[in-house]
């Protein structure tokens, strides 16, 4: 990325404090310099278009045009800057208070207050709350073992030796943070290779994952980083094995063990990080129903979503759209319509700021919940247009989506004296889907099964034949946990595919 456009995002992408940061480096400059110019021209700009930023450049001062190679420097010099400023307005962002008692510590030094550099990081290490982050407590205590040597304390060897064991926990502590990030890190690997896990390796390496011996370990008796890293982990194990209910309940404990340093967290780098575990929570006791526990984090998230301006539509999409979700797994539709109403028009305003990753999840809920009030243009319309076909390597989110939208073109189907017409294009995204499924170089039961009952749908206008057929698949999908595929429950939690064909088949009954 070239430094101009880095220098816009980074202006753009800033807060009003960020902003106050840069004019306070700005202010130590005498008089405005290209620099300056560059920045107030970056600020104004809507949208980044190079060219216009380079002619806006060169004319800014018609008496004395700036060149093009006084650019190249100052786009440099600005984003040094730029990186300054946020770096004053982030001072303590990372480590917190353990962090300022270094900084305050090595003030004292530098002056040679030996002793109120003591104080203060003494003090520190009294105060457990405040690491965060084990390399911090390593750092105070060896700064304080620096600083013995040049006090007059009394039993200063006996204050020495406590230190050093001091020291030598925090080095345990480290070592065992480092077997858990490694550990964190496999499944994490995991985790991104297979949404759902299907292939024979994958269920394989997760049995050896699950037999790990962190997986034993107890983490509410770990200090807080490597806790945290572990009880992820274990979430992460639980998804992956289909235990909704054990995923749920350490979720619940994550959440409680994050809360006790929540203003470190709001206030730092893992702001997002830590909202979106909340939004996680909220989730799983969505599906779950477990109303309570819903209630009490929507309630939570709304209080700390404001708290970052840029990052709030994307929660509030979040927020809006998991109230009117807690009431499609309920199926209380009537209730769920005006909140979805809500939530739809919202993340139509927001949606061309919202991440890929966040705007597929909005899409996918905001269709099946649309689906399930027959409100067939809006799936349309969420589904959008398809220019080409993208290969399913696994059976992910866009897979499902993709047979949401097939299910809703088949729901419109007309039967006229026996006969079952089905709406125009519906043996066409058919065939897309087989298409891209023939891309995949696994063979996935419950898609190959799903698409070719789609396809005989497409070519029968026999209203006997479609409900013999769905009723077959119904019956194959019953079975194919007893043949050890049971990657299918996944889906079931993203899209409840096996009660729509049971919907369908009663729909065809009665007709």
């Amino acid at each position: 990325m070239d430094n101009l456009e880095l220098n816009y995002l980074l202006i753009q992408r800033s807060s009003s404090e960020d902003l106050k940061a840069v004019e306070y480096v700005f202010s130590k400059q005498k008089g405005e310099t290209n620099t300056q110019i560059l920045f107030n021209l970056l600020l104004e700009e809507k949208v980044f278009d190079a060219e216009r930023i380079i002619n806006r450049w060169r004319l800014f001062d018609k008496k004395k045009p700036l060149t093009t190679k006084a650019l190249e420097n100052t786009k440099t010099n600005l984003k040094t800057i730029l990186l300054e400023a946020i770096g004053i307005k982030n001072q303590f962002v990372i480590g917190g208070d353990a962090e300022k008692a270094l900084y305050h510590a090595e003030a004292y030094i530098q002056r040679q207050f030996f002793m109120q550099a003591f104080q203060v990081l003494d003090s520190a290490l009294e105060d457990n709350s405040i690491f965060m982050y084990p390399n911090y407590r390593v750092t105070v205590i060896q700064k304080v073992l620096w600083l013995l040597p040049l006090l007059k304390l009394e039993a200063a060897e006996k204050k020495r030796e406590h230190y050093l064991v001091f020291l030598q926990s925090a080095m345990d502590e480290i070592q065992l943070f480092y077997e858990v990030f490694v550990f964190n890190n496999a499944v994490f690997e995991l985790v991104g290779r297979n949404v759902i896990m299907k292939s024979a390796d994958s269920k394989a390496e997760l049995r050896n994952l699950l037999k790990h011996n962190l997986v034993k370990f107890n983490q509410d008796k770990l200090p807080h980083t490597s806790a945290v890293y572990l009880t992820k982990t274990k979430i992460n194990l639980h998804y992956l094995a289909s235990e909704p209910l054990k995923q749920f309940d350490l979720q619940m404990d994550f959440c409680t063990m994050l809360r006790k340093y929540d203003k470190q967290y709001l206030q730092s780098s893992e702001y997002l990080n830590y909202v979106g575990e909340f939004t996680n929570l909220a989730t799983l006791a969505v599906q779950l129903q477990k109303d309570r526990i819903f209630s009490i984090t929507i309630q939570y998230l709304k209080s700390i979503i404001s708290l970052n301006k840029q990052y709030f539509p994307v929660f509030q999409a979040q927020v809006l759209l998991l109230e009117a979700m807690q009431y499609y797994y309920t199926k209380n539709y009537e209730v769920m319509l005006p909140l979805l109403e809500k939530a739809d028009n919202y993340i139509v305003k927001t949606a061309a700021g919202t991440p890929a990753l966040h705007s597929d999840n909005f899409k996918l809920g905001l269709m099946k919940c649309w689906l399930a009030v027959k409100n067939y243009p809006k799936v349309k319309y969420w589904f959008g247009n398809r220019t080409g076909i993208k290969p399913i390597v696994r059976l992910d989110s866009y897979f499902i989506i993709y047979v949401i939208y097939v299910c809703s073109l088949y729901e419109q189907f007309i039967i006229q004296n026996k006969t079952l017409v089905l709406p125009n294009g519906f043996k066409n995204w058919v065939e897309n889907l087989r298409s891209m499924q023939k891309n995949n170089r696994m063979f996935l039961p419950l898609e190959s099964a799903v698409i070719e009952t789609l396809m005989q749908l497409a070519d029968s206008d026999k209203k006997e034949m479609h409900l013999k057929l769905l009723t077959v698949l119904a019956k194959k999908m019953q079975q194919l946990p007893i043949l050890g595929h049971v990657y299918q429950e996944q889906f079931y939690r993203i899209f409840d595919l096996k009660g729509w064909i049971h919907e369908m088949i009663g729909k065809l009954k009665k007709k």
